[in-house]
């Protein structure tokens, strides 16, 4: 975005001008480039200047495969919809079904009675005790009406519950379940950095990634997985001796190739998935890094990072935070990219 654009944006979203101090933080957080592409941040602010579409003069994020890939698309992150695409298309390859079943997969996983489905998995409950409205219902719900005021486009209804765990921890399940523990009641100091890094992953749609693949992906492991099954069978039970029929090889033979085969590919798709997820992840997080120092929270940022990010060790965490950077890799990006000044005890 050029700075004369910048400026405009600016201008709109905050009702002022901005200082010298902001223009050159933007200059350094990449938001006033010469090219749009890599920057999915300063073309989200720009779409936050835009028109309008609610009542109370904010935008909000609609949230549904369609908007997701359209988004993707306006911000170019090609990766996500080439990765999409194969799948489909090898899915309709394949007689058609699988991959009509791939989207509408994505489609349900995407959606809310998906991610109240993610949240029983992991017995996410709503919140139901009335001392927790006022503890810790109504202190988020004002750090989101905060970061709508400061331009962020998230979605109109974004439902807080409670999860099980011993440290301060937050995470966005999709675009409309923000999943806190009680143990964030007891860090206030926490607390607003943790969400609103978690609005700011919510702003640019990063929590649907992993909702995607796993709908995508979920009747290939599925078929997969039967496959193996019965391989294993044959390999382990199945006759030993060599037929005519069989092409010369034993039944056991034969579900031997198929189990070990199956096995193969199934490594095969879920360790490019990984190196996928993991790649689109990174600039993700980079992203949301980058907004805590613009919000002058770097430091607690990193502090969250050093002492409690790195001790969860929960599979909530290894689930929603799949494909993270390390915690030292990023906090040596906020340092040295960012001017963060923190430094360990």
């Amino acid at each position: 975005m050029k700075k004369e654009e910048w400026i405009e944006v600016f201008e709109e979203i905050h009702g002022r001008i901005p200082s010298v101090e902001e223009v050159l933080a933007a200059e350094k957080a990449g938001e006033i480039v010469g090219n749009l592409d890599a920057e999915v941040v300063s073309a989200n602010y720009n779409q936050a200047g835009s028109a309008r579409n609610s009542s109370n003069g904010y935008e909000y994020r609609k949230n549904s495969l369609f908007s997701y890939l359209k988004f993707c698309y306006e911000n170019k992150k090609w990766t996500i919809l080439a990765y999409f695409s194969t799948l489909i298309g090898l899915g309709l390859c394949l007689g058609g079904w699988p991959g009509i079943l791939a989207i509408l997969l994505s489609m349900f996983m995407i959606s809310e009675t998906g991610q109240n489905m993610v949240c029983k998995m992991i017995s996410a409950k709503p919140i139901e005790r009335q001392e927790y409205q006022s503890t810790l219902v109504q202190p988020i719900a004002k750090i989101i009406q905060q970061e709508r005021e400061q331009g962020l486009i998230l979605p109109e209804s974004i439902e807080i519950r409670i999860i099980q765990n011993e440290l301060p921890v937050a995470y966005a399940v999709g675009m409309n379940r923000l999943l806190v523990s009680e143990s964030l009641l007891d860090s206030p100091h926490f607390l607003e950095s943790k969400i609103k890094f978690e609005l700011h992953r919510i702003h640019n749609m990063a929590p649907n990634l992993l909702l995607v693949v796993v709908g995508a992906n979920l009747l290939l492991v599925l078929a997969g997985l039967i496959v193996m099954l019965s391989g294993s069978l044959n390999k382990n039970y199945g006759d030993r001796r060599s037929s005519f029929w069989t092409g010369g090889r034993s039944q056991a033979a034969n579900g031997a190739i198929l189990y070990y085969g199956s096995l193969a590919a199934l490594a095969a798709i879920l360790g490019l998935t990984f190196l996928f997820v993991k790649s689109v992840v990174r600039r993700d997080v980079e992203l949301s890094d980058g907004f805590m120092v613009r919000q002058g929270l770097g430091q607690v940022h990193c502090l969250y990072l050093d002492k409690v990010n790195t001790f969860d060790q929960t599979m909530s965490k290894k689930v929603f935070e799949l494909g993270f950077p390390d915690i030292d890799t990023r906090i040596a990006v906020m340092q040295n990219q960012h001017g963060v000044n923190y430094q360990a005890n």
